[in-house]
């Protein structure tokens, strides 16, 4: 049975992942309402799940485009591709309930205002899918405000004893005045989960619904690694509009973070401050975000030197170095016309 098509280009980059990008797209077929198609980007050579196209995923309309392995040029090229005037942008290691794409149109039909929206995104940690990472105590929340790192989770539960708790209820002040946006130094701070809608500068881009006119005027930037880390600060700068990102709170999405692929953590770190440092270089004015970004960085020092963390104490101080001096790998590229620039430390 042919259920209603929803005017939507599902664009999944993969690669070598063929059994979560099975997963992914059987939970697509599932879906109340299908897409109009789903773009598989393959820079691989495991292609066991072309298989199931004609067998599993008849109702789907599935086309598939070989690519060089980078995330962002793979989306890049199924956006590119689309025909439908929405994208839904999903990772090949996502898992979607089965009225999520339904979910998500419905909201942006009947909010004309909307261009970009998803629902929340959950990893597993232990035995448990959660959505947020928020300060584990009111001495990890002014830490993190004093050096202007990430904060990802709701801060309003956070409460301390006798005068420090009057400095965490400024604080949260603070962040609620200020909204779902960015600290000074560049890092994501999404502070205010309350309500079934709330609006965000930036979030994850692995299951989010998108007006395709948005993503081609913001693409994802070339010159990142193959990984794409870091892919989703440029494409959010990018957006016309502050706080641009719709999340429902009804919805979500499960992120099977599958481990192929990825580099070492510490690898993965450095390349995000990397990414973050050379966006702040193209989207911002002035020197201050540099400043705040050194600063913040100093406190990450101070963190892996207490843990003991030799790796990423390494890492934080050659980021350091190259931001201060100015030779951000990303940012030699950029000017130099190279893509595909994997930094390590």
């Amino acid at each position: 049975m042919m259920h209603e098509l929803l005017p939507i280009s599902v664009v999944i980059p993969t690669y070598n992942r063929s059994a979560s990008l099975a997963r992914t797209i059987d939970a697509i077929n599932r879906q109340t309402s299908k897409p109009g198609e789903v773009i598989v980007i393959d820079a691989g050579n495991e292609h066991s799940y072309r298989e199931k196209i004609a067998l599993d995923w008849a109702e789907l309309n599935v086309i598939i485009v070989d690519s060089e392995a980078s995330v962002c040029i793979q989306r890049n090229k199924g956006i590119v591709l689309s025909k439908y005037k929405w994208i839904f942008l999903c990772d090949d290691d996502i898992e979607l309930p089965d009225d999520y794409l339904t979910t998500l149109f419905k909201f942006v039909s009947e909010n004309l205002e909307c261009n970009a929206v998803a629902g929340l995104l959950l990893q597993k940690e232990g035995d448990k899918w959660i959505s947020q990472y928020p300060p584990t105590s009111g001495f990890d929340l002014i830490f993190r405000f004093i050096f202007q790192h990430s904060i990802w989770g709701n801060v309003e539960s956070i409460k301390a004893r006798g005068p420090l708790n009057i400095l965490l209820q400024v604080l949260k002040n603070n962040f609620k005045k200020k909204g779902n946006t960015f600290t000074k130094a560049g890092w994501p701070s999404v502070t205010q989960w309350k309500g079934e809608v709330w609006r965000t500068s930036i979030y994850s881009l692995g299951a989010n619904l998108i007006r395709r006119e948005w993503l081609i005027q913001s693409p994802y930037d070339e010159v990142l690694d193959p990984g794409g880390i870091g892919d989703n600060y440029g494409v959010a700068l990018g957006f016309p509009h502050e706080k641009s990102i719709y999340v429902l709170s009804s919805a979500y999405a499960y992120h099977h973070r599958d481990e192929k692929n990825r580099p070492e953590a510490s690898v993965i770190y450095y390349r995000r401050i990397m990414a973050l440092d050379y966006f702040n270089q193209r989207y911002r004015k002035g020197i201050s975000y540099k400043l705040w970004l050194i600063w913040s960085l100093f406190g990450n020092l101070i963190l892996f030197l207490i843990r003991g963390n030799a790796k990423m104490l390494q890492a934080t101080i050659v980021a350091m170095m190259k931001i201060i001096l100015s030779k951000n790998p990303y940012w030699v590229g950029y000017k130099s016309g190279i893509r595909l620039v994997s930094p390590n430390y």
